[in-house]
Parts: structure tokens; sequence; C-alpha cells
């Protein structure tokens, strides 16, 4: 071997030792890392989870929404959970979200009229059961929380804005009344109709033909397309007592005004005065409509007396007196806010006219003509000479109604103190009712409302008797409301 070959090996061999040295150099300074064990091989499912979770119970966690469960809360078949198309085997949170917003609507359709609901039992104790429940409608006098109240007699009804103002016969309907059937007892009626939604009632403005919807949800108030809605009264749904309501609703309340008028008024009293425009205006009217009446009673006869010369003065002086205080409420309406001082200086400019009435009769001992003279204030009632005063009485009370139920605060205190607890005293005794009735005389009819003919809101019901209506049990049964019937019933106290 040469000496070239030998410095060849020899710088070989030390290349390898320098490239040995670095390898473990490197390898000492490199962190170490734990072993990956290796996951076992994954196996072939048998079938899908969410199919098999909607059909085992035991693997049901406890918050799951199986339609199965769900089937049972809202009491339909348990069947109706088979019928589910089976979720795809890759999970995907929106076609599931998807799938239980599918089965909860199904339920919640399926709640509304459930299936298992009773048809209507004509027999004897059904029926005797059925009206043995009744529920009185009193209006909230005062007023506690009018805003969130469900239940309402007059007013203006709470329709969707998909739904036109009803009509019957082609007539614009009157609204009656709009309840919230959450509010009902479960055993009235049996535990037939709905317990959910509302019941809004109309009739027919001439012949009282009736309307009722049942509304699952309401809307903001509708006013009437003619006409001004009654008065708008919250009312409490309470049930009575046995044998308490069907004697209240059928006392027909005594005629208020007559009462009042045997005890003698005069509307020129504060709680009597008009409180805005509105009921000034409505004054005026009924004021110039009735002085005719006044050339009427002062007409005079061939060769009169003094005193009837003077009675016909005195009542051209009253006529041209009062045409002159309307013509001032009407050249003043809407040019000035009103206050009760306006008010008060009308009815006492109205109270210092005086006017006559004259009644003319045969004395019953000489036979001779006579004339009975009365003289009084514009203002005061007297029983045989109402020119107007009572008139204006009623129609206050409605003005004050409808003033009252939208704002109590526009009512003076003297009004409050004088209309609020006369309002409390006809919504107790004659409060309209849902439920009770007759089942002899109408076998399997169930009364949906009574109406009374007199009390709070004595024109809603249309007539001088009491509406009734009623519909079917059979057809309540399933929801149906389509043909519900309008009856009179006579209250004992104007029967014969």
């Amino acid at each position: 071997m040469s000496d070239l070959q030998s410095a060849a090996l020899t710088l070989a061999g030390v290349t390898l030792v320098f490239l040995l040295i670095l390898f473990l150099v490197l390898s000492a300074r490199r962190p170490r890392t734990e072993p990956v064990p290796r996951a076992p091989a994954p196996r072939e499912p048998r079938e899908r989870p969410f199919a098999k979770r909607g059909r085992t119970r035991d693997d049901e966690p406890a918050i799951a929404m199986a339609p199965s469960r769900l089937a049972r809360i809202k009491s339909t078949h348990a069947a109706e959970a088979d019928d589910e198309p089976a979720p795809p085997d890759r999970f995907d949170a929106a076609v599931l979200e998807a799938q239980i917003a599918a089965v909860e609507q199904r339920a919640a359709d399926a709640s509304a009229v459930p299936p298992e609901t009773p048809i209507a039992d004509t027999s004897d104790e059904a029926a005797l059961a059925a009206a043995g429940v009744v529920v009185r409608l009193v209006p909230q006098i005062p007023l506690r929380d009018a805003i969130s109240t469900n239940s309402r007699i007059g007013g203006r009804p709470r329709l969707p804005a998909s739904l036109d103002w009803p009509r019957i016969d082609g007539v614009d309907a009157v609204f009656v009344a709009q309840i919230a059937c959450d509010a009902l007892p479960a055993a009235l009626w049996g535990g037939l109709g709905p317990r959910h939604g509302s019941l809004a009632f109309f009739r027919h403005p001439a012949t009282s033909a009736p309307l009722v919807l049942h509304l699952a949800e309401g809307g903001p108030p509708r006013d009437p397309p003619h006409g001004e809605p009654f008065p708008e009264w919250p009312v409490d749904v309470i049930e009575a007592a046995p044998g308490e309501s069907e004697s209240e609703a059928a006392d027909t309340p005594k005629d208020w005004v007559a009462a009042l008028g045997a005890e003698g008024y005069d509307i020129a009293d504060p709680a009597f005065h008009p409180f805005d425009w509105q009921s000034m205006l409505a004054m005026a009217d009924l004021l110039e409509a009735r002085l005719g009446g006044l050339a009427t009673d002062a007409a005079l006869p061939a060769g009169a007396s003094d005193e009837l010369a003077e009675a016909a003065h005195t009542n051209h002086d009253a006529r041209a007196r009062a045409e002159e205080i309307i013509a001032i409420i009407r050249d003043t309406a809407g040019r000035q806010d009103f206050s009760a001082a306006d008010a008060s200086a009308v009815m006492a400019a109205l109270h210092a006219i005086r006017w006559t009435h004259v009644t003319h009769a045969t004395d019953p001992e000489t036979g001779e003509a006579r004339a009975d003279i009365l003289t009084l204030p514009l203002t005061r009632h007297n029983a045989r000479a109402d020119l107007w005063v009572g008139a204006y009485l009623r129609q206050a009370f409605e003005q004050a109604q409808r003033g009252w139920c939208r704002d109590p605060g526009v009512m003076s205190a003297p009004a409050r103190a004088f209309f609020e607890p006369l309002w409390r005293d006809l919504a107790e005794r004659a409060a309209p009712t849902m439920g009770g009735g007759d089942p002899g005389r109408e076998p399997g009819m169930l009364q949906l409302l009574t109406l009374p003919a007199d009390g709070l809101l004595p024109g809603l019901a249309g007539g001088g008797a009491d509406l009734v209506l009623t519909v079917a049990g059979a057809e309540f049964a399933v929801g149906d409301v389509s043909r519900v019937r309008a009856g009179r019933r006579v209250p004992e106290t104007m029967r014969d």
C-alpha cells in the first residue's frame, strides 16, 4: 500500500468518527416524546344511532325531546312517533331542529282538538252536570288592570290583522263580547269547548242573529266600520255558587232613573254635568230636540186666562234663552279646551231658566174647566212634567260610561261618587253569564252566553228580553261554533 492510499484511508476513518460523534451529539439534544398508542380499528355500526334512539326508551337521554314523549304529554297516540322520518347518519343540527319543531307543531295541533275529547252525552245526568257550572262576567268597578285583562264586554274586539270585520247576512255585525278561554273553569259545559285562545261574540244589528268566532290569537283593538262601539268593560270570569247565578242573571234591575225621579233631582248638580265637549254637544242636541214641547204645553185656548197667557210668555222666553245657550255651546266647542268651569257655567245658566207645564182638567165638583200650571227650573226633574231631564240623565249614564271606561280620571269626583256605586250594583245584579240553562228543555244544547236586556249595557242584547246564545254539545265538542242559535228569555220581573 502506498503512502497515498494510507493517507486516504486515515482521512476516511477520521471523517466517519466525526460524523458519528456529531450524530450522537444531536441525538442527545433532541427532546424525547411519549409513544402514542394506536387507536383500535373502528367497527361498522349495525344500525344508525338516531333511529335507534327514537325507538329504544332505555337509551333516551333525560332531556331528549323524543316524539313518543311529546305525544304522551299532548295526549296523542304514541304510534305517531314511528311515522317520524329517521334522521341522517351524520349529525345535522338544522335537520334535527326542524324535526323537533315538526313534532311539537303536530302535538300542539292535536292538543287543540284532542282525539279523546268526549262527544256530548245527552243523558239526563250528563246534561245536568253540564248545566250545573255557570260563570258570571262581572265588570271591574273600579278598574284594576284593563290593559292585561283579556275578557271584556262591549268596546272593540281584538281581531287578527288578517281577519276582516265580521258580517252577518251581508251586514256589519255588532261586537258583543270577547272572553279568554283559559279563564273558563274546566268543568264549564261539561268540559267541552276550547280552553285556549278566545271566543268573540257578534250579533246582527237588527235581527240579533249570532256569530261566534274561536280566535287562536288576537290583535290590536279594532274600531267598527260604522258607528261608535259600546263602552268597553273589562270583566272578571267568576264561577258562581250553585243556584246563585241563574236567579241573579234573571233579576232585572229596577229602573234607576224612575227610582231617582221619585226622590227628586236636578241635573244642575255637579254629579250630572257634562265632562267633555262630546257630552256637552250631546246634551245640546237633546235639549234642542225637546224645545218644541214648550210651544205645545203653552198652546192657548180661546178666552185663556191671564195665568195661561203668562205661562205662554214664560215658555216663549225659556225657549229663546235655551236656544241662545245651545248656540254658544256649538260655537265654543272645538275652539278651546273643555273645562269643568265651562260645564258649571252652562248648567247654572240652564237652571236659571224657568218654564211652565200646563195641564187642562175638569173640576170634579163644579164641572168647570181648569188649568193646572207648574213652573220649574229647566234642569229640575218632575214626574208630572218631564220635558227633557229624564232623557238627559239616561244619556249622561251612557256618556259617563264611555268616558270612565276610557279614563276614569276624566270624571269629576261628584260624578264618580254617583255613578260608580250605581254601575257596581247593576253589574252585580245583572251580569252576563256563560253556562247554565235548563237541560230538560233543550236536550244536548249548551248555553254559551246570556246577555241581560237591562243592566250595565242595556242596548248590548239588542232587544227587550235577555239574549241567549246556545250551541249543540256534539258540535261544540269538536270546536264547531258555526251554528250557534239565538233565543230570547223574558226576565222574571218582566213576566206577567
